[in-house]
């Protein structure tokens, strides 16, 4: 009867994309809280109303509901 010797290796490549999966979480988060805006964002530009120009004004004028130049 012959005796073997069974070598149980540790999975170090499942370890490895293990802790690089949680680095880059903890990488990430720390990077969205250093970089987010400690205050409210405040909007500082505003609409203005658009200002339609005068019509030419001309020398008619209307009589009975009609236009008489």
């Amino acid at each position: 009867m012959e005796a073997g010797l069974a070598v149980n290796r540790f999975p170090a490549r499942a370890v490895a994309v293990v802790a690089t999966l949680f680095a880059g979480l903890a990488i990430g988060g720390s990077l969205g809280y250093t970089i987010k805006p400690t205050t409210d964002v405040v909007v500082t530009h505003s609409t203005s109303p658009v200002v339609q120009p005068a019509p030419i004004s001309d020398t008619c004028i209307f009589v009975d509901h009609h236009k008489g130049c």
